[in-house]
């Protein structure tokens, strides 16, 4: 997210900001991976209607840039901010992503499909994000098609298509949903990830409450083993500096084929928590940055991090690691491997 104290931080000149330092001590964990996934919950509608933080989003496109930086691939753009400029706002953020050389998925242009495949060593990967809502706005008859919406109507015709058409080995679905601010999955957040299993998704990963919930990993399929579900993986960069919503999670896994049997396994899962720093840097000035429990745990953290800061860090670690694991996913708590 993109609150306006962040892009004020982040301004160079009237048209010119860098958001790059925000990644500078994650870069290296977000660029190793094969796929970079993460959520982007605001809209780049152009400087002419000028930047807006909460709650009508405007996001300078520089982010995007600095997304493409530290290594993202794709960029769910399905939430509740998605319509907060309007159709505009949907059209232009897909032109500012695909513009930066990323994906998205989530919100699309008339006649396009709405998934995204990937492939990767022979593996074929379909995601679809959805969005619970879009905080009461909502699109005329005839461009409803540029947004999922969470509907079991829809999201079953989805899976069974995509099945059919792709015939993919592997399935991601990311769901925008759940209760702001509740550290436990709704009914809702249940009642769906249980309906997604039930089409086709392997994996569910989800957001919108703003703090880490549980993963929980569900009964296996005939043809992929190690299917989860992660509820929420909190905020990784946003202006919610207080607890709980200060955290979340690079979730890391790796999955493999087995090309004899068709068929695939979940080889590797774990998961580094970061904290979000709000203050001032070495030079003085006012900044955000993204760090990683690395540096906790080799105790090289920047020199601007004060004894409370670093008191605050290690309660958000071990609120993490609690959380992650709370229903018996035992997720191993690692450094990510970098190539």
């Amino acid at each position: 997210m993109v609150h306006s104290t962040q892009f004020r931080y982040a301004q160079i000149d009237s048209t010119h900001f860098n958001f790059n330092p925000v990644f500078k001590y994650v870069k290296k964990y977000l660029s190793s991976a094969d796929f970079t996934m993460g959520n982007l919950e605001t809209v780049t509608a152009g400087k002419e209607i000028g930047w807006k933080g909460y709650p009508k989003f405007n996001t300078p496109d520089d982010f995007v840039t600095a997304l493409k930086n530290a290594g993202f691939d794709v960029l769910f753009t399905a939430n509740n901010h998605a319509l907060d400029q309007g159709e505009l706002g949907v059209e232009r953020t897909i032109k500012t992503i695909k513009k930066n050389g990323v994906e998205n998925v989530g919100t699309y242009p008339k006649g396009k499909r709405n998934y995204l495949i990937l492939y990767k060593n022979y593996i074929k990967i379909a995601i679809l994000a959805y969005t619970y809502g879009t905080n009461g706005f909502s699109l005329p008859d005839s461009s409803r098609y540029a947004i999922n919406v969470i509907r079991r109507k829809k999201l079953r015709k989805d899976l069974l298509n995509v099945r059919k058409e792709e015939n993919p080995d592997l399935t991601i679905v990311y769901f925008h949903f759940g209760d702001e601010y509740n550290r436990e999955p709704s009914d809702f957040q249940l009642d769906y990830v249980n309906y997604a299993f039930r089409y086709g998704a392997d994996i569910i990963l989800g957001s919108h409450p703003h703090v880490i919930q549980p993963v929980v990993f569900w009964k296996n399929k005939k043809n992929f083993t190690g299917r989860f579900v992660a509820y929420s993986l909190g905020n990784f960069i946003s202006n919610q500096t207080w607890r709980y919503s200060d955290c979340g999670v690079i979730m890391n896994f790796i999955i493999t084929k087995n090309f004899k049997k068709d068929s695939l396994y979940l080889k590797k899962i774990n998961f580094l928590p970061t904290w979000v720093y709000k203050g001032l840097d070495s030079v003085g000035k006012d900044s955000y940055y993204i760090l990683p429990a690395t540096l906790v745990f080799k105790d090289s953290l920047p020199a601007f991090i004060t004894p409370e800061d670093k008191k605050r860090f290690i309660e958000s670690i071990n609120d993490t690691k609690e959380k992650i694991n709370e229903k018996g996913a035992s997720i191993p708590l690692t450094d990510i491997s970098v190539r």
